[in-house]
Order: C-alpha cells, then structure tokens, then sequence
C-alpha cells in the first residue's frame, strides 16, 4: 500500500506553474511592451544612438519576456552567447548584454522556485561542476587572479543550473534543441557571409571563414558547427516529410561552412563524429566502418587544403606537442593545484596549450582536472533507477518483513518500451531507434565532436562546452517522468569515482606518451 508521500510527485512541471501566476505576469509584459518601449524609443532616437537604442529596447523587451517566462529567457540568453552582438556591432560595445540575460534569467528561476517550492534538479553533474569551478579558485590563489576565476567559475554554474532546471519536459527539451540548431546555422551563415565578403581570416596563402568574439578563431568556429551538425543528424533521422528534408539541406550547408573554415581539428572533428554516427546506427558495421574510412580518405584527399597537409613535422602541428609534453610536466611540479587558473601561457612563453585536456590538469592539478572529466563522465552514463533501489533497501531493512508488491501505478522511467513510440521513419541502411534514442545519441555525439576538436585547442572553459555538456543531462531530465532527482546510490559513486579516476591517469599518460612520440 503506497503512502501519501508515495503518492505526492516529486516534480511540478513548470506549465502548471506558470498558469498560476499568469495574469501577474502577463501584465508586467503589456507594460514592457505598450509603455516603455515606444517611450524609450522616441527618446533614444531624438537624443541617442539609433542602433544603441533600437538594440536597448528589444533586450528589455526580451528580458522582461525572460522574467515572466524563464525558459524563453534562457534561449535569449544562449542565442546572445552564440549570435554575439556587442562584437558584431561596435555601437553595442561595453553594453554587457550577455551578462545582463544571464542575471535576469537566473533571478527569474530562483525567484520562480521560491514561490512554488520546488526543489532544484539534482545529477551527479552539479557536484562535479561546483568542485571543478572551486578548483579554479582554489588554483587562482598559488598563481592569477582570484577574481576573474570567480567570474569565469559562476558563469558556468549559472549557465548550467539554468538549463537543468528549465528544460525540464520533452517539449521544452525539443524547443531548446530547434533553438540551438537555429543558432549555430546562424552562426555558419553569418561566417559564410564574412568569407565571401573578404573578411576570413588569412594565413600565408590561406583564407578561412571565420566568426566574431569568442568564434573569430576558424578552430572555434568549426569545433561549434561540428557540435550543431551532431544535432541536425539526430534530428533528421527522427523527423519526416518536409521537415527531414530541410534538416538534411541544413546538414550539408553545415559540412560546408565547416569546409570554409579550413580547420585541421574541425575536419578531423566532423570526420569522428560522422564515423561514430554511422558505427552506432548503420547496419552491417563492417560497412559502416568501410564507409567512414572511404569518407575519411576523401576528406583528407579533397577537403581543405591544410587536411592535406597534414604532417606532424610541420611547425603548426609540432608546436602543439612540445606544449603537451610542458604541460605534462607542470602537472608534475604542481600536482594539486596547478600552475593557476589562467597562468599556464605564462610558463610555455606566451603560448597556450592548444588542447582543452593538457589546459586542464596544467592549470588546476589532478583534483581539477578529475572534477573536470568527471563532468564529461556523467554525460555518458545511464542514469540509476532511484525508485527501484528505495523499495529495495526499504525491505532489507524490514529484514524481509511486509514485502511490498510491485507498484504498477508508477510512471515508468527512461528507456521503458512503455514510454517510448516509434520513429515516423528510418533512412535505407540505418536500424530503427526510438526517438528518445535519437535524441539521446544524438546529444552525446554532439559533445563528443566538440571534444574532439577541442583536444587540438584551448577551450577548456568556453560557455559552449558546458552548454553540451547539459544537453544528455537534460536529455534525461525531460524524459524522466517527473523525476528530479538523479543523484549516484553511495555504491555506484564510488565505482564511479573509480572509473574517472581511472579515465583521468590513462588520458595524461596518453596524451604524454603521444606528445613524446610525435613532437
């Protein structure tokens, strides 16, 4: 016999939520949106800059959308870190949009959460996220400056604590993917546009497309597209009719502004991911594996000309072994903490590590760098079926005492038959998958490609990488019926401490063992 605590769900999906305050906050938008904005914008434009104020005024109205609708405030927010206006236009300069998008957001959850009491979502990722950014702190106080690293710490905890606990149903979980999708077709149209218009980026007789900000580097660009094309093929694969057919055109667009980019990481990225995507999917896998190797002969014959150049003698490509090999040895001569957060150019003469991995444990020591893998670990585990173990101890403790029957009124959980339905349809070759197989592949392939272009750059703490990072995570929250709590039983912890423990040791022996064989 269930308890009423049994019977009492664990979460509160937020439509439910936002009906209750309705008309309160549709009332705060009426009057962003009738009052304040004409008024704001026949001041701006007799005593201000055009631009400057136009762009004003539309973030205030986004962000009041934000404080009434969280969700739509934080697919502002992520479309501001992609679209990077303040670096696109100089009239928006210093306005500190991003920044402004991400206090409003958060405020807007938490004050959310207080009034409906609802617990936040727990997963393992939160723990390995807050030691990982105390680490960067903790580095920061041997060598750099304390303040930036909190800075740069609590803006990831942010941007992940908002994704976690807003995409929250399989609804939202689509609108948030069709969103970053739409932003990183953005984004390779706008890099498309710069390269026909003369504004790449041009290396000896070399010309690559590249972005503005944080994506100004063709291997920051690349490494993103890579990681929306992951997504697209998902996508495809579990779309129909005319929507498939634009998702598909929207792929190749991708491969080929990956093309303009000229980035060595990003082909070898798109290369990999494409591989997996076929080895998972395609059936047979002897064919897969001959169809991803043909395709990566010829992207290596008749891609980019630097794909064909590739050569471990060469400058750019040596260079990036020798830091390996100094960052291997700063993790040596300061096991624990690091050299510092944001201090490792200091001791490799002004250069940074080119690979996300070696950035990691030179600047934060061991603990840091397991923090920061384990984050990765938990976006690749099957989440643990909490309910189950509960009934399981319960009776154990009652010394087999008053077992309980099996409690069919509960929802099932992730990966039930009975919660899942069919795909509306398959491409020739490929094995059918459930849609939340789909989707969940689809989020892990996505990270993995931007890994995989990262272990050629120092990107070890960019927005985007976390923002992937949450992707399987929230895969999993929407699909989980309800549930909000995804923490490790103490026995599978600890396993899992010694798997990315583990994981940890054999990837700075490798990438040392690599670094000495090829530099």
């Amino acid at each position: 016999m269930n308890t009423p605590e049994d019977q009492t769900p664990a979460f509160v999906e937020y439509r439910n939520q936002d009906e209750r305050s309705l008309p309160l906050r549709s009332a705060l938008l009426l009057i962003l949106a009738g009052i304040f904005a004409p008024l704001a914008l026949a001041y701006g434009y007799g005593t201000q800059n055009e631009v400057q104020i136009t762009a004003i005024v539309i973030s205030v109205i986004c962000l009041g959308i934000g404080l009434v609708y969280p969700f739509w405030g934080l697919v502002f927010f992520v479309g501001l870190i992609y679209i990077r206006p303040e670096d696109t236009m100089p009239a928006l300069a210093g306005l500190h949009l991003t920044l402004i998008a991400s206090i409003v957001t958060i405020f807007s959850v938490f004050l959310q959460k207080v009034m409906d009491k609802s617990p936040p979502v727990r997963t393992p990722l939160n723990g390995m996220l807050l030691l990982f950014a105390g680490m960067t702190i903790v580095s920061s106080a041997a060598g750099g400056e304390i303040r930036t690293a909190i800075m740069d710490g609590s803006r990831l905890v942010v941007l992940v604590f908002m994704i976690l606990n807003l995409v929250n149903t399989p609804k939202r979980y689509n609108h948030f993917l069709i969103a970053v999708l739409a932003f990183t077709v953005y984004l390779a149209g706008y890099s498309v546009f710069l390269f026909f218009g003369g504004a790449g980026l041009k290396r000896g007789d070399e010309f690559q497309s590249q972005g503005t900000g944080i994506f100004g580097d063709p291997n920051d660009l690349s490494a993103t597209i890579v990681a929306g094309l992951a997504l697209a093929f998902s996508m495809a694969l579990r779309s129909k009719g005319a929507a498939r057919g634009l998702l598909i055109a929207l792929s190749v667009f991708l491969v080929y502004s990956i093309y303009l980019t000229n980035s060595r990481g990003g082909m070898l990225a798109l290369m990999g991911m494409a591989g997996c995507f076929l080895f998972i999917l395609w059936r047979p896998r002897w064919l897969a594996v001959a169809l991803a190797v043909i395709v990566g002969f010829a992207f290596i014959k008749l891609g980019p000309s630097r794909m064909s150049e590739l050569d471990t003698g060469e400058e750019s490509a040596n260079s990036r072994f020798w830091f390996w090999s100094n960052g291997v040895q700063q993790l040596i001569s300061h096991p624990i903490t690091g050299v510092g957060y944001g201090q490792f150019a200091d001791t490799n003469g002004g250069m940074t590590a080119h690979n996300s991995f070696v950035l990691c444990f030179a600047e934060l020591g061991l603990p840091g760098y397991f923090f920061w893998i384990g984050c990765i670990y938990y976006c690749f585990v099957k989440p643990e079926n909490r309910q189950d173990l509960e009934a399981t101890s319960k009776t154990l403790k009652g010394g087999g005492h008053g077992i309980r029957a099996p409690d069919f009124s509960r929802k099932p959980l992730i990966g039930s038959k009975q919660t899942v339905e069919k795909p509306a349809g398959t491409f020739v070759g490929f094995i059918t998958r459930t849609p939340e197989d789909l989707d969940r592949i689809g989020a892990q392939l996505s990270l993995a490609a931007f890994l995989m272009a990262a272990f050629f750059i120092s990107r070890t703490y960019v927005p985007i990488l976390y923002l992937l990072m949450s992707l399987p995570v929230i895969q999993q929250i929407s699909t989980g019926q309800g549930r909000n709590d995804f923490r490790r039983s103490p026995q599978t912890l600890f396993q899992d401490l010694l798997k990315i423990a583990a994981i940890s040791a054999v990837s700075i022996v490798a990438i040392y063992l690599i670094a000495m064989r090829l530099r």
